[in-house]
């Protein structure tokens, strides 16, 4: 399990990542609590070209489990699901104050620098 803490933007921002045999949890919060949980699943690589290739970019399907269903958060997640490339059976908890594109893109920056998948 990793834990890290960083200053974002000002706003003290802790991270918690663990990687399961089957699964990772990351949590990431800006108030020291948990907000909800949302699950984290690839749906679709897209079908391959004519030479049999896939291309690079993957669908992921964000499915709040509990908690709040709030658009900010599943936004949130969306954007750091494309840019991380999270595993599937992936479970995130966030809680930010701050959904401001510099704080999404350092907690990407911060994400693929401790990446443990």
């Amino acid at each position: 399990m990793q834990t890290i803490g960083a200053e974002i933007n000002g706003v003290d921002t802790e991270f918690v990542i663990r990687q399961y045999s089957n699964s990772l949890f990351v949590l990431i919060t800006q108030t020291g609590k948990t907000k909800n949980c949302i699950h984290i699943e690839k749906v679709s690589q897209g079908p391959a070209d004519d030479q049999g290739f896939a291309p690079s970019e993957v669908v992921y399907k964000c499915t709040v489990k509990f908690g709040p269903d709030s658009l900010e958060d599943l936004a949130a997640v969306q954007y750091l699901s494309e840019r991380v490339g999270f595993p599937d059976n992936t479970v995130l908890s966030i809680c930010l104050t701050d959904h401001s594109p510099s704080t999404l893109t350092a907690l990407v920056e911060i994400l693929l620098k401790n990446k443990v998948w």
